[in-house]
């Protein structure tokens, strides 16, 4: 496994893999109609290469020569001492295979390298990932309902995992 960092010329690649595991990510806990309101809202070309525009590192997961996954960082800002997970996604044909664990690692070398002391993330509070994160060492700091339009809602945990020496 490995993290390929890309550039606003290559946002077609996390489109694509959006399209493979949203659907199948979100259609137990989000209805059909804002699972297809947030992918428009979030992953739209333009909006991905704004997104980079304004600092977000966007990185494709390959498993050996495949892209399975991808994921969307941002440090907080210049003096922030957090890196915040905007993205994280393994296809659910790659998942429950030790690849999860590895691309946290690999996040957690990204944010020592950038001077972060955290890292923090939202997930849906009926996401199964939140398991995952609380076995990696997250904690639940709050919950959070977030209005994205539309009448839908975003609700979720904020989590975050203080770095340790790695």
């Amino acid at each position: 496994m490995f993290l390929k960092k890309i550039n606003s010329d290559e946002t077609e690649k996390i489109i694509q893999l959006a399209a493979e595991i949203w659907p199948q990510t979100y259609a137990a806990i989000l209805t059909p109609e804002q699972i297809t309101y947030m992918m428009q809202m979030m992953y739209a070309d333009e909006v991905l290469k704004l997104q980079i525009q304004n600092g977000i590192m966007f990185y494709l997961i390959y498993h050996i020569d495949q892209p399975i996954g991808f994921i969307g960082l941002e440090k907080e800002h210049k003096f922030s001492e957090d890196l915040y997970i905007h993205k994280i996604y393994i296809h659910p044909s790659q998942q429950r295979k030790g690849l999860g664990i590895k691309v946290m690692q690999e996040i957690w070398k990204i944010a020592k390298d950038l001077n972060c002391k955290s890292v923090s993330l939202n997930v849906n509070r009926n996401n199964t990932a939140k398991n995952f994160y609380e076995k990696v060492g997250f904690e639940i700091l709050k919950e959070e309902n977030i209005d994205i339009g539309q009448g839908f809602w975003m609700e979720d945990y904020v989590m975050q995992y203080q770095l340790k020496n790695l």
